[in-house]
Parts: structure tokens; C-alpha cells; sequence
């Protein structure tokens, strides 16, 4: 009569039938892919600039998930990082006289170093305004 597995055997004994493998097979499998190794979070970094290239400050850049959305502005050299953002979404790039930028992001799209470039707005009139002092007798 047989009493059982020593210790030291009860774990081959366990993953002795073939459903225990395949699952040990495909645990190790999608824990070793990059996906499974990482977090779907990360940074998103780049740089805003216009049409002749220079860098664009004060730029709006909005992130949107299905967690919802991240805001952040860009520096004086026109660069921008937003920081554990979940992967995949929509990246929305604005500032006043230029048109809007949308780039749709991808869970697999690198997201370091974007260049966004913007192109002047369509449509846009130039208002001059001038001031003179204002004077209390001179209605």
C-alpha cells in the first residue's frame, strides 16, 4: 500500500496532469512578455514646437483615458511629460492661434519623444489695439 508523496516529490505529484502544465506554461509565458513584466503606465514625454521649428511655451496637453484625463503644460523649451498615464488614449495638444493637435495613442505606441508641430489656426484675424493716457476733460 502506498502512503504518498514525500514532501520533496508533492509538488511534481501536483502538476502531474496536463491542464497543471499548460497552466504553468502560459503563467511563465505571459509573465516573461514585456506586457506581462509591466504595468500598463508610463510617461509620455515630447516637444511642442511651430511651423519654423521653435519651441511653443505655455502649450495646453491633455490626455485622455478610459481613467480619465491628465493635464500639463509645456516649458520654456517647449517640452512636456506627463507621468503614470495608463496606455492608450487620446493626446490632445492646444494653444491659442494654432489649430488643435490630436494623435491617438496606442497601448503598443512609443510615447517618449513625441514632436508635435502646430500650424497656425485658419481664419484668424489680426487686431491691432493702441492705447493713449486718458485725460478727464477730454470727453
Amino acid at each position: 500500500m502506498r502512503s504518498g508523496p514525500k514532501k520533496s516529490q508533492s509538488w511534481v505529484v501536483l502538476c502531474s496532469n496536463r491542464r497543471c502544465k499548460l497552466l504553468l506554461v502560459f503563467f511563465l509565458f505571459t509573465a516573461c512578455t514585456p506586457r506581462g513584466m509591466s504595468q500598463d503606465h508610463a510617461a509620455i514625454t515630447g516637444t511642442v514646437l511651430d511651423a519654423t521649428e521653435a519651441p511653443i511655451q505655455g502649450a495646453e496637453i491633455q490626455f485622455r483615458s478610459v481613467s480619465g484625463i491628465t493635464v500639463t503644460g509645456t516649458d520654456e523649451k517647449g517640452n512636456f511629460r506627463l507621468e503614470g498615464i495608463e496606455l492608450g488614449g487620446t493626446l490632445l495638444v492646444s494653444f491659442p492661434g494654432f489649430s488643435t493637435v490630436t494623435r491617438e495613442l496606442r497601448a503598443r505606441t512609443s510615447v517618449e519623444n513625441l514632436r508635435i508641430v502646430m500650424i497656425p489656426a485658419a481664419g484668424l484675424q489680426r487686431i491691432e489695439v493702441q492705447g493713449r493716457p486718458y485725460s478727464r476733460g477730454a470727453h
